[in-house]
């Protein structure tokens, strides 16, 4: 079992990890946005995933200020 620090520890990298894997995709997506669309859906979708992203990144950073 572990104590009270540990999982903090272990949750933090988690966390650290899924930051690193959003933050990949958030800039694979912003990357995406200077290329040209086939039209204003396509563009409107990868918008969206890049707000989507965008919130888990927040969501990510807020969960680990609450751990200290």
């Amino acid at each position: 079992m572990l104590n009270k620090q540990e999982a903090y520890t272990f949750t933090d990298d988690h966390l650290l990890k899924a930051s690193s894997i959003i933050s990949t995709e958030f800039w694979n997506v912003h990357e995406l946005l200077s290329q040209n669309f086939a039209n204003r859906s396509e563009q409107l979708e990868a918008i969206k995933e890049l707000i989507r992203l965008g919130n888990a990144m927040v969501k990510i950073s807020e969960a680990r200020s609450a751990l200290f």
